[in-house]
């Protein structure tokens, strides 16, 4: 049995996010999901915040297509004005930063 600290298997996040099991390790090769963190032995492990991105990505992949959508999350998780961490928001919260979102524009 696992123990409740020890993360989220692939299998977990792709039961949850809706995908397959490689589809999960493809996102996560592709720079769609964050790095996942290695056990000793090689397996990856995930967190919640895997399952939120690639919950993220589904529906962005639903509204712009899924290679626009892939360069988009790339280009936001790499941009040089970003905080460094990995950390999709929800919605209606507010930036980190503690800026607030641009005028004319939804909070996303």
């Amino acid at each position: 049995m696992r123990s409740l600290d020890s993360g989220l298997r692939t299998v977990d996040v792709a039961r949850r996010a809706g995908y397959s099991v490689q589809q999960v390790r493809d996102l996560e090769a592709d720079g769609v999901l964050p790095p996942a963190d290695r056990t000793a032995s090689g397996y990856r492990t995930f967190a919640e915040v895997h399952v939120r991105a690639a919950l993220a990505y589904r529906s962005l992949a639903a509204a712009v297509g899924a290679v626009h959508a892939r360069e988009l999350v790339r280009t936001a998780t790499r941009c040089p004005g970003c905080s460094g961490s990995w950390t999709p928001r929800t919605p209606g919260s507010t930036p980190s930063d503690g800026t607030s979102p641009s005028p004319g524009r939804p909070p996303s």
